[in-house]
């Protein structure tokens, strides 16, 4: 922010720049983080309470080893924190 503030840069670009850029990186992190508690606790309540959803055909496809309805849902997460994580990235 020195170096920027002795260039001459406008207050507003060095904002924006320098200092979102680095303080939004954990944010990020911890919101991605976040998603798979949502996901574990999502498969609790649906556990608990019946509801069905993909938390209990989870545990379902667990139950008698169906690898395949595993894999989808394991590739469904996973593609839903990958698609998160590009639109939550600062420009």
């Amino acid at each position: 922010m020195n170096f920027a503030e002795a260039k001459g840069l406008k207050i507003r670009r060095m904002f924006l720049r320098y200092a979102v850029r680095n303080a939004i990186l954990p944010q990020i992190t911890q919101l991605v983080l976040f998603m798979g508690q949502l996901v574990t606790g999502a498969m609790l309540v649906e556990i608990v309470f019946g509801y069905p959803g993909m938390g209990s055909l989870l545990l379902q496809a667990v139950d008698y080893l169906d690898y395949s309805t595993i894999y989808g849902i394991v590739f469904v997460l996973i593609l839903a924190v990958a698609v998160s994580r590009p639109c939550l990235s600062a420009p």
